[in-house]
């Protein structure tokens, strides 16, 4: 029990380190993205005749915008409890005065309520992208994780399987004597009359037995209906397709509606 733990641990540190380098893109990205705009925008307004002032209203403007919106997304992700709704709405109030006290000293005529009414807007924008890609982010990880005890649940049960499994060679009637066939050799079965055609990677064998007993024999051993006439090793199983199965010998053997459900 013990010694399984760091195990599990370590195999979760990729994800998580994974998910911290995917947060710090995101970040980057965003941050670039702005200043891209910024700069683009204050280049445009600056090549206008006389419009120095707009461009520098211009980038103002983004600037305050995005330091606003950045601080109350990373507020939001660092902070929990009572005190993190009021510290975001504070940090707002505090980007509308500092945005305001510049564009009034840039010359822009607006009030304080419409600049704090912008940020409010934008940085709500800003917290709706965050909120939608950490939860479609949280889902991808729970899909990951369901699919991952799928997996584990599924090796859990064929190792289980393959543990309770009986080993050994069985007794097969052959004319008015008995021959020893080891079950993993064996590829399928195949009903002929009241004898059936044992398909082995040694070679075929006739077997003075019905089919259905000889199924129900090697069962046990991992052996599947899967027609009125075949029986077949589920572990030699390549491939299953729509015309039946493709066994790993070459074969092909039907499946009959009746018994799709038991390959499932």
């Amino acid at each position: 029990m013990t010694g399984s733990m760091p195990a599990s641990t370590d195999e979760r540190r990729p994800a998580v380190t994974n998910d911290r380098r995917l947060d710090r893109i995101a970040w980057l990205a965003v941050a670039a993205a702005w200043l891209l705009a910024a700069g683009l925008l204050s280049i445009l307004i600056w090549s206008e005749e006389g419009a120095g002032r707009a461009s520098l209203l211009a980038l103002a403007i983004i600037t305050t915008s995005a330091a606003t919106a950045h601080s109350v997304v990373w507020l939001h992700d660092r902070m929990s409890g009572h005190w993190r709704w009021p510290v975001m709405a504070a940090t707002v109030l505090l980007g509308a005065t500092v945005g305001h006290a510049v564009l009034m000293h840039l010359g822009m005529d607006q009030s304080w309520a419409q600049d704090l009414l912008n940020l409010v807007v934008i940085s709500g924008i800003a917290l709706a992208i965050r909120l939608a890609w950490g939860g479609y982010r949280t889902r991808l990880i729970l899909e990951a994780e369901v699919r991952r005890r799928e997996l584990a649940e599924a090796q859990l049960t064929m190792s289980r399987l393959a543990a309770d499994r009986p080993h050994g060679p069985v007794a097969v009637k052959v004319g008015h004597g008995q021959v020893l066939l080891d079950p993993t050799t064996i590829v399928c079965l195949e009903a002929e009359a009241n004898f059936a055609r044992i398909v082995s990677d040694t070679g075929e064998v006739f077997a003075s037995e019905l089919l259905k007993t000889l199924a129900e024999r090697l069962a046990p051993y991992g052996f599947v209906r899967v027609h009125k006439s075949f029986v077949v090793n589920r572990s030699r199983v390549r491939r299953r397709g729509a015309e039946g199965l493709s066994m790993d010998d070459g074969a092909r053997v039907p499946v009959g509606r009746a018994y799709r459900a038991a390959l499932d």
